[in-house]
């Protein structure tokens, strides 16, 4: 009996040393490989297609739905409204506050937040084992990245290359169309009171430098900075954009006051509103926005404001 036992206890303590010796093929086998993030990130593929998607900002809902994915995401923020479809999600909370409970109970697979301002919420969630990426595009050739990033985490590589391609030539016609035009001076209004526009860090400064306009503020290394009255007479902009929701046929407060009559958009009516929904999220609509942008710098067109 005693040998018996010996050799039971010899033949499961060699099994397990036998197994332990045994090179690990489980990361190999249950990933496609990895990609950087917009954080630097090295961020594994899953070898299943996630089932179950968060987003946390609406460019990144817009554009999982655009690579074919949106029947998958689960949950989104509350300013997540495109498509149509989005609106009836349940939400997370806020594009700034995501609500990492609820985050975590719908036992998501993949979810994709903002860079930066989702720091704190990326490294939360990570610690209770989801699957977490960073999409923070700059510029509209990081947008393009970004629709690739997306495509290949939510194994939609084709569609998300397929749009990229899109998009990618709507760039090249608007850059070769008006190469060599003359620049006219902007100024990107994001707000009016306290007045705010964009500085070189902010993907909208992209989108005028790429549709032939010169950003007046692009030489501050910020995304938004404030300005006032006598700053923008220094500026003195041919061209005014307001970027807002809901401005849309009416006058800005700024051009109420008398004292900014002799800026030249003021004297020559070249005041213009372009949607945010279109323009100040870095997805597949943005290419609409750039293309409306060039129209606007390239015309002799007054203002917009009668639309």
């Amino acid at each position: 009996m005693r040998k018996l036992l010996y050799w039971s206890v010899y033949f499961v303590m060699s099994l397990f040393i036998l197994i332990m010796l045994l090179p690990v093929q489980e990361s190999k086998t249950s990933t496609r490989g990895q990609l950087q993030d917009f954080l630097g990130r090295s961020i594994d593929i899953p070898e299943t297609k996630p089932l179950r998607i968060v987003s946390l900002a609406p460019s990144i809902t817009e554009i999982l739905f655009a690579v074919g994915a949106g029947d998958r995401v689960v949950g989104v923020t509350t300013y997540c409204d495109f498509p149509e479809q989005a609106k009836k999600l349940p939400k997370v909370g806020g594009f700034q506050s995501p609500d990492i409970e609820t985050i975590v109970m719908m036992r998501p697979d993949l979810v994709l937040a903002s860079g930066q301002m989702h720091y704190q919420t990326i490294r939360a969630l990570e610690k209770a084992g989801i699957r977490v990426a960073a999409i923070e595009p700059q510029t509209m050739e990081e947008v393009l990245k970004a629709i690739r990033l997306i495509g290949s985490l939510v194994h939609e590589e084709a569609n998300g290359e397929k749009l990229a391609g899109e998009l990618a030539q709507k760039l090249q016609n608007i850059r070769t169309l008006h190469a060599g035009s003359d620049k006219r001076r902007v100024f990107v209004e994001i707000w009016d009171v306290p007045l705010l526009t964009v500085g070189a860090k902010s993907y909208i400064h992209d989108v005028i430098v790429q549709a032939g306009g010169v950003n007046v503020a692009g030489a501050r290394q910020v995304d938004y900075l404030s300005s006032d009255f006598e700053t923008l007479y220094a500026y003195n902009p041919d061209t005014y954009l307001v970027v807002r929701h809901g401005v849309y046929g009416k006058k800005t407060e700024v051009f109420t006051k008398f004292q900014l009559n002799d800026i030249q958009a003021v004297r020559e009516n070249r005041i213009f509103y372009v949607s945010d929904d279109f323009l100040a999220r870095p997805g597949p609509r943005s290419f609409a926005a750039l293309e409306e942008v060039a129209a606007i710098l390239h015309s002799s067109t007054k203002s917009g404001s009668e639309r």
